[in-house]
């Protein structure tokens, strides 16, 4: 179809104007946003070398990203030093000679040919500082942090041909080094400039766009996240539970929570060293045990201890004041993990026990069910729930235990709830 297009003698220099107020949309000028690509730029985005040639000898005008992407598209297996494909638009020979030697820098440091780059470099010296305002300076760092390349970028930052390095020269870079293991980058991007607290642009298994940190407390690497926190690293709670939104894009994130998932003590002391909310919610798993399917995957720090049978912490978040109840969430009816209902899945009967003697809520959906196995428990569930604040008897957790009773065919259980008067049959 494109060939069709091109013999019709369809203009391959049409375009979609930009949006820049100060813009006079010209053929070259108009492409200072990656979403307005030419024909030419998109052929060499799909990598189809045919199209590329047929463009080029048909006048497809080149833009001042035509190259950059050109070196995008080209395997680690070229010579840095043949990429320069493309010649000097004579229209704007001074713009694309600046492009051109931008482009073989950028295209060594992606690749890691460091030798190629100080060639480069040295030959290019007095030139000032080559580098500023490079569109694709950013992506080039973070292509070379992902792969490794150490001696590449320590080159590149020691050349003087960057003006000002910053956060927003490394962009994602930190969490790319964490997530492709390449640690050993991570003193040389921190000590000039980039930020520790800059999320993935990627997504993780469990959640879009993860701290650096919470990426190193998953990977349950200690020396990568006492690395991160005394670089500054944030270890605050981001977003809250709303069961009604919450959602694998609207995930929360808790330090505390990721540690005590990863069942390692030392790193669980580290975190906790810092200023960690020991209420907030977090995502500890993709996957759970128990056979049950949940309608929200976060839970508190003590609720993953318990998850854990880690005694000792729960005791410990326990004694500093670890809510046993979830504020602003509502166990009536939603499944989802309490420290009561855990318990009960763990089997830690005493630990439930103790857990209803301190003031966790009976009227518990996951807690009740799990209850209905075990008809003495069941009672002290009923006899909570009997004393409790006056209770909704058309919608209450019990009348979940009640179904799953009825299931169960278990006449004794069925009627011990009937017999408490604390369900209407008529709401069910």
């Amino acid at each position: 179809m494109a060939h069709s297009l091109i013999k019709a003698g369809a203009d391959l220099n049409d375009h979609v104007p930009c949006d820049i107020d100060d813009c006079i949309h010209s053929s070259l000028e108009c492409y200072s946003v990656l979403e307005y690509y030419s024909v030419l730029d998109l052929a060499i985005l799909i990598e189809t070398t045919e199209f590329v040639d047929v463009m080029l000898h048909t006048d497809a005008k080149k833009t001042r990203y035509s190259l950059d992407l050109a070196i995008k598209a080209t395997t680690e297996k070229e010579d840095a030093t043949s990429l320069c494909g493309l010649d000097a638009d004579p229209r704007d020979a001074n713009h694309f000679h600046l492009q051109s030697k931008r482009a073989l820098i950028l295209a060594a440091v992606r690749l890691g040919a460091t030798s190629e780059l100080d060639s480069l470099i040295k030959s290019m010296k007095g030139s000032g500082y080559l580098l500023d305002d490079c569109s694709g300076l950013t992506s080039a760092i973070e292509d070379c942090c992902r792969n490794g390349h150490y001696k590449s970028l320590k080159h590149l930052l020691e050349a003087g041909i960057i003006a000002k390095l910053d956060a927003a020269v490394f962009g994602h870079s930190v969490p790319l080094i964490i997530r492709h293991n390449q640690e050993k980058m991570l003193d040389l991007v921190l000590k000039n400039g980039a930020d520790v607290n800059a999320r993935d642009r990627g997504s993780w298994p469990t959640r879009p766009h993860p701290h650096p940190i919470l990426l190193a407390i998953e990977k349950g690497n200690l020396e990568l996240v006492r690395k991160l926190l005394r670089a500054g690293a944030n270890v605050a709670s981001t977003r809250t539970c709303k069961l009604t939104l919450c959602s694998w894009r609207a995930a929360p994130e808790n330090m505390l929570v990721a540690a005590i998932a990863t069942n390692k003590l030392p790193l669980i002391e580290e975190i906790l060293q810092g200023c960690v909310d020991i209420n907030g919610f977090g995502r500890p798993d993709n996957e759970y045990s128990y056979s049950v399917s949940l309608e929200c995957l976060c839970c508190t720090p003590i609720t993953v201890a318990i998850k854990k049978r880690n005694w000792e912490l729960v005791d410990r978040l326990y004694r500093d004041d670890a809510n046993i109840n979830d504020a602003g969430r509502d166990p009536e009816i939603v499944r989802y993990l309490t420290p009561l209902s855990t318990a009960m899945h763990e089997k830690h009967y005493r630990l439930v026990k103790f857990l209803i003697n301190a003031g966790a809520t009976v009227n518990d959906r996951m807690a009740l069910e799990t209850a209905v196995d075990h008809e003495d428990l069941l009672e002290l569930f009923i006899a909570e729930l009997g004393t409790s604040k006056p209770l909704n008897k058309k919608c209450n957790a019990l009348h979940f235990a009640l179904l799953k009773a009825i299931r169960q065919n278990s006449i004794p259980k069925v009627k011990l709830i009937l017999d408490s008067q604390l369900v209407d049959l008529s709401a069910l």
